[in-house]
C-alpha cells in the first residue's frame, strides 16, 4: 500500500518530533533525505530534499526549474510556506508534486467596485474574505509542475495523482484548511486529470494564459517581416524612436538591486489585472535567482545614458527562454517605447542563443498576440470542504475569475479545449 509522507505547514515539525500523526497514511518528518526512508514514502520540505536530477526527470524540465524553485525557497516569505509530496522508494522517486500554503483572499481578482464591498466585509471580520489554502503548484511558476513521467501508463498516472490528492486532503484536514486548489493546470494535464478532480469535488475556472513565441526566424528583420502590416510598420517606427536606448545582458544585478525593485513595482502598479495574494516579491528575490541559477538566471538591462530605465529578468535553458520579471520607468515608457525595445532585444537574444521558444508570461497578452505569440490556456481547480461555505464558494468562485473582468481572456477561454 502507498504511504504519503509530508513535511511542511504549521505544526509539522512538532508532530514529526513526536513521530505520530492522526492519519495513518501520512507520516511527517523534518529535513528529509530521500535515501533514508522506506519504499513508497513521500518526503520533503519544499524541493530542497529532492535530488536535482530526480526532480528534473520527473517534472519533465531541465534542472533550471529545480534551481529556480530552490532559489525562491531560500527567501524568507511572509506569505508562502512550501512543501512537496513525492511517491517512490528509497532510491528513486516515481512521482513528485509541489505545494504551497497561503492565506488567500477570495476577492484577489475582483474589480475595484467589488473589492470595495469585500474590503468593508474584511473590516468587519477578516475571516469572511481570507481563508488558509493549500495549493498544488508554485506561486512563482506559470504552470503547475506535475512530476509524473510521460511514459507512465494512464491508469498508474491517475493512481499517482490520486495519491497526491489524498496526501493534500489529509494534511489540509489536519491543519484545519478548508480550501484546496491546483494552480495553473495546463490543458494537456487537464485533459487526463479533469474527471478525477471532478469526482473529488473540485470545480474549475480559467487562469491567465501563458504566452509563447515559437522562434522560427534567423534574424530580427525576418521576424518583423512576418508580422501583419500595421504591427510591422508600428514596430519599425517605435524602434527608430528608441535609438538612444542602450541594452546589455548580465548574469548579476549587483549594485542595481534597489533600482530594479523600483522599476518592478512601477510596472506592477500599472498592470491591468492583479492578484495581491500572489504578488509578494521579497526584496532579495532577484538577487537570489541570478546567483542561484548558475549563470542561467540573467537580466536584460536598458539604459538612457547612465539611468536604468528597464529590466527583464529571464531564465535560460537549452530549448527555452522564460521571461519572469519585467520592470520599466514609466516616465520614459512612451517616449522611448521601452516595452518594444525590451521585446526586440529578447527576441534577438533568443535567436542568437538558438532556443526554440520564448515564453513571455501571463500578462499583456493582447499585444503579445499581435507580436506573434500563441496563448496557452490554463486552469485553476478548487474546492471548499465546508458543508455550508463549500456550496457558496463554488457559486461565488467563477464570478471571481479573471475572465469575468477581461473580455479578451473570456474569448480565449471560449475557444480553448474543454
Amino acid at each position: 500500500a502507498r504511504q504519503a509522507v509530508v513535511d511542511a505547514m504549521s505544526g509539522a515539525s512538532e508532530r514529526a518530533a513526536n513521530g505520530s500523526h492522526p492519519h495513518s497514511s501520512v507520516h511527517l518528518v523534518d529535513d528529509v533525505d530521500v535515501r533514508s526512508y522506506e519504499p513508497n514514502s513521500v518526503v520533503f520540505n519544499g524541493v530542497s530534499g529532492i535530488p536535482r536530477s530526480q526532480f528534473s526527470a520527473l517534472a519533465l524540465s531541465d534542472a533550471i526549474e529545480w534551481d529556480y524553485i530552490r532559489a525562491i525557497e531560500r527567501i524568507s516569505s511572509k506569505d508562502f510556506q512550501f512543501l512537496s509530496i513525492g511517491l517512490g522508494d528509497a532510491k528513486q522517486l516515481a512521482a513528485v508534486a509541489a505545494f504551497f500554503r497561503l492565506d488567500y483572499r477570495v476577492d484577489d481578482s475582483l474589480g475595484a467596485w467589488a473589492k470595495s464591498i469585500t474590503n468593508w466585509l474584511a473590516k468587519l471580520n477578516p475571516g469572511l474574505v481570507t481563508f488558509p489554502a493549500l495549493i498544488m503548484g508554485n506561486p512563482f511558476l506559470d504552470e503547475c509542475p506535475i512530476g509524473i513521467p510521460a511514459n507512465t501508463p494512464p491508469s498508474v498516472r491517475l493512481e499517482y495523482f490520486s495519491a497526491f490528492l489524498d496526501g493534500m486532503s489529509e494534511l489540509a484536514a489536519d491543519d484545519g484548511i478548508k480550501i484546496l486548489a491546483l494552480k495553473d493546470i495546463a490543458c494537456r494535464d487537464a485533459a487526463w486529470a479533469h474527471d478525477l478532480l471532478s469526482s473529488r469535488g473540485f470545480s474549475r475556472m480559467p487562469s491567465l494564459p501563458v504566452a509563447e513565441l515559437t522562434i522560427r526566424w534567423d534574424s530580427a528583420d525576418e521576424y518583423i517581416a512576418s508580422l501583419r502590416p500595421k504591427m510591422r510598420s508600428d514596430l519599425r517606427r517605435k524602434l527608430r524612436q528608441s535609438k538612444a536606448v542602450r541594452t546589455e545582458v548580465r548574469d548579476t544585478i549587483a549594485g542595481l538591486e534597489d533600482q530594479i525593485i523600483d522599476l518592478y513595482r512601477q510596472t506592477q502598479a500599472r498592470r491591468k489585472m492583479d492578484c495581491p495574494g500572489f504578488d509578494e516579491i521579497p526584496v532579495d528575490l532577484f538577487r537570489e535567482v541570478t546567483q542561484g541559477l548558475r549563470g542561467r538566471g540573467r537580466v536584460l538591462l536598458c539604459w538612457l545614458d547612465r539611468e536604468l530605465v528597464c529590466f527583464n529578468l529571464f531564465l535560460e535553458s537549452k530549448d527555452k527562454i522564460v521571461g519572469k520579471y519585467l520592470g520599466m520607468n514609466y516616465a520614459h515608457v512612451r517616449a522611448y517605447n521601452l516595452y518594444f525595445v525590451n521585446w526586440m532585444r529578447m527576441l534577438e537574444y533568443a535567436i542568437a542563443s538558438g532556443v526554440k521558444t520564448l515564453q513571455v508570461g501571463q500578462t499583456s497578452y493582447d499585444i503579445k498576440v499581435k507580436l506573434g505569440c500563441e496563448l496557452h490556456p490554463s486552469w485553476v481547480y478548487f474546492k471548499h470542504t465546508g458543508k455550508v461555505r463549500g456550496p457558496l464558494f463554488r457559486w461565488f468562485a467563477p464570478w471571481a475569475s479573471y475572465a469575468q473582468f477581461d473580455p479578451d481572456l473570456g474569448r480565449l477561454v471560449d475557444r480553448s479545449p474543454k
